[in-house]
């Protein structure tokens, strides 16, 4: 690639560019090459924008003049400069900007250099991680079905990171107390209950207002909000190991009277908790929590108590683990990754793989992107923050494809639950698994042995 590949610039007689304006196309039609497809048009607006210029993206209809000079046009009329390689096809690929004579092309020339450096063969690895759990994503399924009949629709989704994504057509309705603003919302209105679900209290009130909402919540959610239900209704105090803030915490605080369940964030909470009757205390597991980090908590309650309830671990969420432990596998098969969706979980995903041992960087978009992130990496990994929405990845995997001849290679992999009497299946010589999907939770999927 790297022998075929060379900038070139001329200038286009038939048109003008404001001084400051840098056209930035997606193809360019070249006197030689033919046809020179920029799928990395972004990354050179990105670097552009950065600079001070104000990008356009537009096709570049007119073809340039079939002879290329080595010096810049200086009587006004716009230049052309473009990069381009040729591929084990024939096919030529590149980066190309129109701009003014003078600074705004010298800009151009400077960014093409940058991104000329960085082009290579290379292997582009995407991480086997969902941006959206199979809650959210069953739940804006549901959402879009129901915006389908053209009837408003308005979600309870108090989890800012979810609400986007869930959302789809519909209006949110964030925050525990909902009630009143669903009072504000037109009549007629379709009440979704968002993947976290609701406390029994606020499903009443609107009840009273005459509405029935539809259910997409998250099965493994509502299957934690049982659990605390029926511990509660057994006159256990039930700990909650959760996170305040997460959108999961609200529904599962308001399934029984105040004072019944205790939000327990982290080991000092643990150690110091104290309870009327110690000898009646329960723990469930927040859905979303990494198990390892909820486990060391509820274990210390256990020591602290002695015997508590445990939740049944059917109905643990595994999807906190899948990501992470996908993450981690990322890291160590790039040396970078970039990390694409809303900033807030976007640092959290760039902390996590920085802990495994690569660099990681979040953009929201490819023009955030920077060369020097790339400059002799020969395998790349893209991944989608918590809350991405769908396309993000693949979009950003098209754009680096314009860098070089690339393989494009997925990871996977989740966690599988068991019931209990799968997993004695299992034991006795065959292998059985619950796969963890919400829209199935708890539903056997049987394979061979060895399988």
């Amino acid at each position: 690639m790297q022998r075929t590949c060379r900038t070139e610039q001329w200038p286009l007689p038939d048109m003008s560019v404001a001084r400051g304006d840098v056209l930035v196309p997606a193809w360019v039609d070249h006197p030689e090459r033919g046809r020179v497809a920029c799928p990395a048009a972004r990354l050179l607006g990105g670097s552009l924008l950065r600079n001070g210029l104000a990008v356009r993206y537009q096709d570049l209809a007119p073809p340039p003049s079939p002879s290329p000079s080595p010096a810049m046009d200086a009587d006004g009329r716009a230049v052309l400069q473009v990069l381009s390689y040729l591929g084990r096809d024939g096919a030529a690929t590149g980066l190309a900007a129109v701009s003014a004579p003078g600074p705004a092309a010298a800009v151009v020339t400077a960014a093409l250099e940058r991104w000329a450096a960085v082009m290579r063969t290379r292997r582009l690895v995407v991480g086997g991680v969902e941006p959206l759990c199979a809650g959210v994503r069953r739940a804006r399924a549901v959402v879009d079905a129901v915006a389908e009949s053209g009837r408003p629709t308005v979600v309870l989704a108090p989890d800012p990171v979810a609400a986007g994504p869930v959302i789809g057509r519909g209006r949110a309705v964030r925050g525990t107390e909902s009630a009143m603003e669903l009072e504000r919302v037109l009549d007629g209105a379709v009440v979704v209950v968002g993947p976290a679900g609701v406390a029994p209290a606020l499903r009443a009130r609107i009840a009273a207002q005459g509405r029935t909402p539809v259910d997409a919540g998250c099965p493994l959610a509502l299957a934690a909000q049982a659990e605390v239900r029926r511990f509660a209704q057994q006159g256990e105090t039930v700990m909650l190991v959760g996170r305040s803030g997460h959108g999961a915490v609200p529904a599962l605080l308001g399934q029984a009277a105040a004072g019944s369940v205790r939000l327990v964030e982290d080991l000092a909470q643990a150690r110091q908790l104290e309870v009327a009757d110690p000898g009646r205390v329960a723990v469930v597991l927040q859905p979303g929590l990494p198990l390892g980090e909820a486990e060391s908590v509820a274990e210390s309650v256990r020591k602290r108590f002695g015997h508590v309830l445990p939740q049944h671990p059917s109905t643990y969420c595994h999807a906190a683990d899948d990501r992470l432990r996908a993450l981690t596998q990322l890291a160590r098969a790039c040396a970078v990754v970039l990390v694409t969706g809303p900033a807030a979980s976007a640092r959290e995903t760039v902390r996590v793989i920085e802990q495994a041992g690569a660099a990681a960087y979040a953009v929201l978009g490819p023009e955030g992107v920077r060369p020097g992130w790339l400059k002799g990496r020969a395998s790349v990994g893209v991944t989608a923050a918590a809350g991405a929405e769908p396309g993000l990845v693949q979009a950003l995997v098209r754009t680096l494809s314009g860098l070089g001849p690339c393989a494009v290679e997925l990871q996977e992999g989740a966690t599988v639950a068991s019931t209990t009497s799968d997993a004695m299946s299992a034991v006795a010589g065959g292998t059985a698994a619950v796969e963890q999907d919400p829209g199935r939770a708890l539903v056997p999927v049987r394979t061979q042995p060895g399988a």
